[in-house]
C-alpha cells in the first residue's frame, strides 16, 4: 500500500496507470480491495480518466469505457476447448 500512495504522490500517468491496472485485477479476484485500497484506486482512476479526457478530447463515460477496455485486454484471454 506504501507502494501505490507514493505512486499516487508521483504525480506520473504511468503510475497512475498501473495502480489503476493492479488495484483493479486484485479487485476482480477472490480478495476484495480495503476501504483504503479502494480510495488509492479509485483516485488513480480519476487521475488517468482525467488525463485521457485532456489528451482525446473525450467525456467522462467515453474516457472510462477506454480504461475498462483497457483492463479487460490486459487480462489473460479465454481458453477454448475444442470438441
Amino acid at each position: 500500500m506504501k507502494l501505490h500512495e507514493a505512486k499516487l504522490a508521483s504525480g506520473q500517468l504511468d503510475a497512475h496507470a498501473e495502480i489503476t491496472r493492479d488495484l483493479a485485477h486484485r479487485d476482480s479476484g477472490a480478495k476484495r480491495l480495503s476501504v483504503n485500497e479502494r480510495t488509492l484506486y479509485q483516485q488513480a482512476r480519476e487521475l488517468v480518466c482525467s488525463e485521457l479526457m485532456s489528451a482525446l478530447s473525450l467525456d467522462e463515460a467515453s474516457a472510462n469505457a477506454h480504461i475498462d477496455a483497457a483492463l479487460k485486454l490486459d487480462q489473460p484471454p479465454a481458453s477454448t476447448t475444442s470438441h
